[in-house]
């Protein structure tokens, strides 16, 4: 058996992500933080990893925002990586 050695980040989500999720009628009274792991590719590592974080957050947050609207005016008009 071949061993992989990889570095996954996961991204669990803060308050004012929950709440914009709970702003959702079928999804009202979820404080459950949401979690999504995803693995890094191998040039980055566990010293380096948010270089690649960087690089790719707009994309994980729009993912994560379409996993609950596909509507992009119900999105939070917030959405830089200093606001979460």
């Amino acid at each position: 058996m071949k061993t992989i050695n990889r570095t996954a980040i996961t991204i669990i989500s803060k308050q004012p992500y929950t709440d914009w999720i709970n702003s959702f009628e079928d999804t009202a009274g979820n404080e459950d933080p949401q979690a999504t792991t995803i693995l890094i590719p191998d040039k980055y590592d566990e010293i380096d990893y948010e270089i690649y974080l960087k690089k790719i957050f707009k994309t994980i947050f729009e993912d994560q925002l379409e996993s609950w609207t596909i509507n992009t005016d119900e999105w939070p008009k917030k959405t830089g990586l200093s606001t979460v």
